[in-house]
């Protein structure tokens, strides 16, 4: 893990594959309910978006930041498929 964020929302999105993203479309992270990214999502469950509890952040936080990588022999194994990824 490189680095830890943490936001007051969260909201269900699309996710697009990079390689298949249109010219000019910075990211494939799409809100459900919208046509482009960093658009407000549209009421279609009423479930969409979520605001977070923003007092639990900094134990969030330093939760994650205690956090041991998993050092299993199966991820070891497949870690060399990743690297550079970051």
């Amino acid at each position: 893990m490189g680095a830890i964020s943490t936001w007051c929302y969260v909201a269900l999105q699309y996710d697009i594959d990079g390689r298949e993203l249109p010219d000019g479309i910075p990211t494939g992270y799409v809100p459900q309910g919208t046509t482009a990214p960093a658009l407000w999502p549209l009421n279609i469950y009423r479930t969409e978006t979520f605001e977070l509890n923003v007092a639990l952040c900094p134990r969030a936080v330093a939760f994650a930041y205690r956090a041991k990588p998993d050092d299993a022999a199966i991820v070891q194994q497949d870690e060399h498929l990743y690297a550079g990824e970051l």
